[in-house]
């Protein structure tokens, strides 16, 4: 794809809804602020007020304009349980685009921190209270916000569990530590060093926005299918009603408990910037008011208040801290046909965490590489080329890690083949759209021309289909098509009939204010 015409192509789409608007019950782009979606609009150009219901994103300003009902109006405050305690929020509707601290009896009484255009759609403090954790919708990202700055510091990359549409909350066990994940109709665990998601199971309501864990450890959800408030299963997923908050919530908003008291406080936004901070009751789901408008906005936010932070306490010749797992035993590799495909497994040992198997070319292992890191005790091999191959795993946890294990080899006698199944190969990507392509083995194995075709959701919620012109060819299973500057499909062939590998995308919007719009992920293919 020639990176000229993506971008003319662009341009004249932009200008062309910019000058003359849309007729058409497809979405047309807004240009108000980074990061805005693209608005859906009815057959007569007018905004579609109803397609708006119940939505899990933020309220972009063009919905919040054209379907105000309700004018925002300040009223009065009562005082919650624990009003010293300090809470902290960012406004995500670019209505102010404040982060703010604030204590728990005055929402009103805010602190500025800074002013900015993340938009974040969970937040939550660890055990200690002294990192707030966010996941950052516009770049699919865990990071952490700096409570003096504002400032958001990326972690990890953390694309939103099961492929949905956006995360809608994020929640840290305030004694475990560990980090639950929601989107508009699942539960997921995620891991916060390598910001992968694990499904727990279906909420089975119709759109979860947030949740929220005690010190007890039981979990709650607000959900805005049904404007009410449910107990949430941590091993299941399953969430049983409690009952309405007697609001009509929309949009984006988040909740947390105050550890000191074990209140649940809310950010209820109804549309428009009309908000509500307010207090939930935990037995029958009603939402007491605390402020209303004052400010107006769409606020995401967590309460700064420690839960149990686990010691380690040392008895000496009694019992120790943790245990140092002993080395892993490597098993045999069976190898029969020498094709290269084949799969290395050990024995699993106590207080073992993760396990890495490292390989190499040598006994000695030299110039090892490593073959496999995770919880697991097996690892599958594939398109190895002639030759020795040697393996060794240790074991380890947060603590302490063992020695090597035994070593084993394997011997592959038949090379791989030098193409992948030729044909038509398609497959999704880690956005859950499609990619698709041709192999060919002559005149050479290759990605045929025009048979690479890929479909983008970037930073700015526009979605692209970018089909690159000429062939590329595979080496040592091995493609790489485009340029760094617009989009670029990377692969790997794992064996005659896998490939996986990764996109990019950036482009620039020159409309004010000036911004790049960016994607990137993962995808897997099959014949």
């Amino acid at each position: 794809m020639k990176k000229a015409q993506l971008v003319l192509t662009i341009l004249i789409i932009l200008l062309s809804q910019a000058l003359t608007g849309a007729a058409s019950a497809t979405p047309v782009s807004q240009e108000d602020s980074p990061g805005t979606p693209e608005i859906l609009r009815l057959p007569d150009g007018s905004v579609d007020c109803a397609a708006y219901q119940d939505y899990t994103g933020f309220e972009p300003a063009a919905v919040a304009e054209a379907c105000n009902t309700t004018p925002a109006q300040v009223r009065a405050s009562s005082s919650p349980l624990a009003p010293t305690d300090i809470g902290y929020a960012q406004e995500i509707s670019y209505i102010s685009g404040n982060f703010v601290s604030f204590a728990l009896n005055n929402f009103t009484g805010q602190t500025v921190i800074d002013t900015n255009t993340n938009v974040y759609f969970g937040m939550d403090f660890n055990p200690a209270a002294d990192i707030l954790y966010a996941l950052n919708e516009t770049t699919d990202e865990l990071g952490t916000i700096d409570l003096t700055t504002g400032d958001f510091t990326s972690l990890v990359s953390c694309p939103p569990g099961g492929g949905a549409a956006n995360w809608t909350g994020l929640s840290i066990d305030p004694v475990t530590g560990a980090f639950y994940g929601s989107t508009a109709t699942n539960l997921y665990t995620i891991n916060s060093t390598t910001g992968t998601s694990t499904l727990i199971g279906s909420f089975g309501s119709s759109t979860m926005i947030d949740i929220a864990i005690n010190m007890a450890g039981e979990m709650y959800g607000h959900d805005i299918g049904t404007d009410s408030i449910y107990s949430i299963n941590m091993t299941t997923g399953a969430a049983t009603l409690i009952g309405p908050t007697g609001y009509d919530a929309n949009y984006a908003q988040g909740m947390d408990f105050d550890n000191d008291d074990g209140t649940l406080y809310i950010f209820l936004l109804l549309g428009t910037g009309v908000n509500h901070f307010g207090t939930v009751n935990l037995t029958t789901g009603a939402v007491t008011s605390l402020a209303s408008d004052a400010p107006t906005g769409e606020f995401e936010g967590a309460i700064q208040v420690p839960g149990v932070v686990p010691v380690e306490i040392y008895l000496p010749l009694v019992l120790k801290p943790y245990i140092t797992p002993v080395a892993p035993v490597l098993n045999a590799i069976s190898n029969a046909d020498g094709d290269g495909n084949y799969n290395v497994s050990w024995g699993s040992v106590a207080g073992a965490a993760t396990y890495t198997l490292q390989e190499d070319d040598n006994a000695g292992f030299s110039s090892p590489t490593t073959a496999y890191s995770g919880s697991g005790t097996s690892r599958a091999i594939s398109g190895k080329d002639v030759g020795t191959y040697y393996y060794r795993v240790n074991a380890s946890n947060a603590s302490a890690t063992s020695g090597w294990s035994n070593t084993q080899s394997v011997v592959v006698t038949v090379s791989p083949p030098a193409c992948p199944q030729a044909g038509a190969w398609s497959g999704t990507t880690s956005q859950g759209r499609s990619i698709s392509f041709t192999v060919e083995n002559t005149p050479q194995c290759q990605i045929a021309a025009k048979s690479l075709v890929i479909s983008i959701r970037d930073s700015c919620y526009a979605t692209h289909t970018a089909v690159f012109d000429p062939s590329y060819a595979i080496t040592s299973n091995h493609f790489s098509a485009g340029s760094a500057s617009s989009v670029q499909v990377i692969g790997d062939f794992t064996s005659l009939t896998t490939a996986s590998g990764t996109f990019s995308y950036t482009m620039f919007n020159p409309f004010p204010p000036p911004y790049n719009c960016t994607a990137s992920g993962t995808w897997t293919a099959a014949p």
